[in-house]
């Protein structure tokens, strides 16, 4: 284990190292939640290019820095993400503590498809939603894994598999 200090140490190193993937696909950190940080970008068929280079980007760096977290942590982080597209509702809230929040079922679904890696035993899944007005571009694998369910929703959520080649 860790402890408390080194594990802090450790996650926000892993998020100051994954700032320059996330400026160069001109993503926006939304926010950060324990050891796991939410980027967005305007559903565009470019911006699911670029969040896709994100991955890709933060997967290979991650690669590359993993000596040196060994070396520092005893441990080298690997990440996994869930990737979806829709509309969410942005605005400010609070009075003593003003903070911008995103709302909407979006947000939900995408934290549930991301947790659903572990039992998938995949890395990268994305959603059908995402894959509308989308093409797989070269260097990527995207295979159907089929519908699964989430929780707190009605309809089951179809589901792919990002692969990243080398």
């Amino acid at each position: 284990a860790l402890g408390h200090e080194k594990y802090f140490r450790m996650i926000r190193d892993f998020f100051n190292d994954i700032t320059i993937p996330v400026l160069a696909n001109d993503g926006e950190v939304y926010q950060y939640v324990g050891d796991e940080v939410l980027v967005s970008w305007p559903n565009t068929p470019e911006n699911k290019i670029k969040s896709l280079k994100f991955i890709r980007n933060t997967y290979f760096l991650l690669e590359r820095l993993a000596k040196r977290y060994k070396r520092r942590y005893n441990h080298s982080p690997k990440f996994k993400a869930g990737i979806h597209a829709g509309e969410v509702t942005a605005g400010l809230v609070g009075l003593i503590k003003r903070e911008l929040i995103y709302s909407g079922d979006i947000m939900n679904t995408t934290a549930r498809i991301r947790s659903m890696c572990n039992d998938l035993n995949e890395s990268f899944l994305l959603s059908e939603d995402f894959m509308v007005d989308f093409h797989t571009p070269h260097g990527y694998q995207i295979d159907k894994i089929g519908s699964i369910e989430l929780k707190g929703r009605q309809e089951p959520v179809k589901v792919f598999a990002l692969k990243l080649e080398a």
